[in-house]
């Protein structure tokens, strides 16, 4: 299976089957010209915030993880693009937390994920934990609230060797938790070469600390998760193969499946063998491609992923047609929306990987739908 060594957004340990991601977002809940310590944020913009380091960043840019709600966002240092295994990001409620997954874990999820089509949401739920209580913890950035925090505090340090306070902002203090070795003793289940690996990104927290973004932690507001087009009625992009794909390909279909994924994500990558069957397996009135949000800056990953997994279905390469129409409001990978003939979308987005069973539970709902 190819990974692309970079992080995958989980928000709980159920995730890597059922993946139920939510989004994030909000507007600024704590007013405006706050006091802050240095390189703390003193207000939220989705694009004019900055780095503990000064770095200037989009916080929707694919390479930031964020967590508004707890005011903690991390540019993802460049140098874990040549780190070797796996690390995963754990959004939690008041911060980030990146763990991580030696490599013959990851194999394990991805091999059990694709055998867990047939199996209930509580079993998946089950061997989801199971496999994530194995990961190790790497680093914890988290918010407290300034008053009465200490036990939040000391719960967001715990498993972790070294705790610093990193920044304030008025009504939270912010801090990374972090550990930079492990032992066979307190892991030994890892092999040499995994704790070779895990010591590897230890030596990277210097890095991880200048692309810590802080700010106001955020409310978030009911109606804001999904697209801001509610279509995808016009549209001109180029398939891997470089074929043209124009919002045409919607009309001889009463309902298509849109999957939207990326060549870093874990759960993306592992559920392509599932979309695979599920395509040969769709009636006639119904169609399914897939869009790659990052397949024009990595088409050869792009394309191997599809090629280990069998899929005869169509994969566009994002572009600016779809930026604006779909990518620029994307929150979590993989996102599946259904759209009809006239290139509307129908129902919500589905957020995470799904079983076959689930996506055609999904198609068939669309499909009685639009029978009324």
């Amino acid at each position: 299976m190819i990974l692309k060594k970079r992080i995958c957004v989980i928000l709980s340990v159920t995730l890597i089957f059922s993946a139920l991601l939510s989004g994030c977002g909000g507007k600024n809940n704590s007013g405006q010209g706050q006091e802050a310590s240095e390189g703390v944020n003193k207000t939220y913009s989705e694009t004019g915030m900055k780095t503990l380091g000064g770095v200037k960043v989009n916080i929707k840019d694919e390479n930031v993880l964020s967590m508004p709600e707890a005011g903690v966002g991390l540019l993802a240092p460049k140098v874990w693009e040549q780190s070797s295994g796996d690390i995963q990001a754990v959004h939690m409620e008041n911060g980030v937390r990146i763990v991580y997954l030696p490599t013959s874990l990851m194999q394990a999820i991805i091999a059990t994920n694709s055998e867990s089509q047939d199996i209930g949401n509580e079993e998946a739920d089950a061997m989801a934990e199971e496999l994530f209580s194995k990961s190790i913890p790497l680093l914890n950035i988290f918010s407290v609230e300034a008053d009465g925090g200490e036990m939040v505090r000391k719960e967001g340090a715990a498993q972790y060797d070294h705790c610093e306070e990193i920044g304030k902002v008025d009504g939270a203090n912010f801090y990374l938790a972090y550990n930079t070795t492990r032992t066979s003793e307190q892991s030994p289940d890892l092999t040499e070469e995994d704790l070779q690996e895990f010591a590897a990104y230890g030596k990277t927290i210097d890095a991880v600390k200048e692309n810590i973004i802080l700010f106001p932690p955020q409310t978030s507001e009911e109606g804001e998760e999904g697209f801001a087009s509610d279509s995808l009625q016009s549209f001109t992009a180029k398939d891997l193969e470089g074929k043209e794909v124009t919002e045409a390909v919607f009309q001889d279909y009463d309902v298509t499946m849109v999957n939207i994924w990326a060549t870093w994500c874990g759960p993306c990558v592992a559920e392509m063998p599932d979309l695979a069957d599920l395509y040969n397996e769709l009636p006639d009135n119904v169609n399914m491609f897939t869009i790659c949000a990052d397949a024009s800056s990595d088409p050869e990953t792009a394309n191997a992923v599809i090629k280990e997994s069998n899929a005869d279905f169509v994969t566009l390469v994002g572009n600016d047609d779809l930026e604006k129409a779909l990518l620029q409001d994307m929150s979590s990978y993989p996102t599946t929306i259904f759209i009809g003939k006239d290139g509307t979308i129908l129902g919500e987005p589905v957020i995470g990987a799904q079983t076959a069973g689930e996506y055609m539970e999904y198609i068939s709902k669309c499909l009685k739908e639009l029978e009324k």
